[in-house]
């Protein structure tokens, strides 16, 4: 998308992952940006509305992946996802319902309180995720509190134990950029840019 707000916000949100060669791409899900409409909050309600909209960003997450697939120069092997508060929370969701993605990073995530429609409930597709995942929280975060949000999803996550690591800085909804940076690039290291360029090479 080419919307100002988008532009501005990608341009310090992925700086790091731009600097390091990374592409990005970012989805215009319905409900943001240009696309708002009449869901006015990304909690979960129980309402058949939010889960329609559910459905919509799966299929629009899907899409986006579909798309990519199109693209000569991308490396296959190396897409990874990578959410933001509300983005971290449907990574739940999103990651359960796409194979396709080689490695997650959910920054400042959790499973919300709010019941929704059995059908999107988000703890029912955890245990689907299974692509290597890393978690970025702050401990005394307010929206996904640690105990009750964060580690309950953590635990959910059906990734194998010794791919998936839960980070916890003393901190709110945020983890200081320095520590962000270092962890995210760790991650894709990790798992994504050693192992596949090394192939691809």
């Amino acid at each position: 998308t080419s919307t100002d707000a988008l532009v501005k916000s990608g341009e310090f949100i992925f700086r790091h992952l731009l600097a390091e060669g990374y592409a990005v791409f970012q989805p215009v899900y319905s409900s943001t940006y240009e696309k708002r409409d009449e869901i006015k909050s990304h909690y979960p309600n129980e309402s058949q509305s939010y889960a329609d909209h559910v459905l919509a960003w799966g299929q629009e997450f899907k899409k986006t992946i579909d798309y990519i697939d199109t693209l000569e120069d991308m490396i296959p092997g190396t897409l990874s996802y990578y959410g933001t508060s509300w983005g971290g929370y449907m990574g739940n969701t999103l990651l359960a319902i796409d194979d396709r993605v080689n490695a997650a990073v959910l920054y400042v995530a959790g499973l919300c309180f709010q019941p929704s429609k059995k059908n999107v409930e988000a703890y029912l597709f955890s245990p689907r995720v299974t692509c290597p995942l890393l978690m970025l929280n702050g401990k005394y975060d307010m929206f996904f509190p640690l105990e009750t949000s964060q580690k309950p999803m953590f635990e959910l996550i059906g990734t194998a134990e010794e791919d998936k690591k839960h980070y916890v800085y003393p901190s709110g909804h945020y983890v200081p950029r320095d520590s962000l940076v270092k962890e995210h690039l760790g991650w894709l290291d990790k798992y994504i840019r050693v192992e596949s360029l090394d192939a691809a090479i």
